[in-house]
């Protein structure tokens, strides 16, 4: 046997041994990526900004300019409005076949 190697026993598990774990360094690229991102990101806010400022200060500059555009136009013939006779048109409405539309409807219910 060698010296440095210890006898097992039977029925005890030997535990591993102690793993090494290798020290990750962060590169400055990781860090270099995360600054790019966050400029990037200012870009594009920045880039937004000033596309929601230019369209809400055209649809105002819209909407300022529409009652200066409008005129008003009078015409020198007027119109007279025609008498309306409501006792005329009462008397033409006919509304004793009001009865007769409903004969169908009322027979297909008794059928029920």
């Amino acid at each position: 046997m060698e010296p440095n190697s210890q006898p097992v026993q039977p029925g005890v598990a030997t535990p591993p041994p102690n793993p090494v774990v290798p020290n990750i360094v962060q590169s400055s690229s990781s860090s270099s990526n995360k600054n790019m991102m966050w400029i990037l990101v200012a870009i594009v806010l920045a880039v937004l900004a000033v596309g929601g400022l230019y369209f809400y200060m055209k649809s105002k500059n819209s909407i300022a300019s529409i009652p200066s555009q409008q005129t008003v136009v009078q015409t020198s013939n007027q119109v007279t409005p025609t008498p309306v006779n409501l006792d005329s048109d009462l008397s033409n409405i006919n509304v004793a076949s009001g009865e007769a539309d409903f004969t169908p409807v009322d027979s297909d219910l008794k059928n029920l």
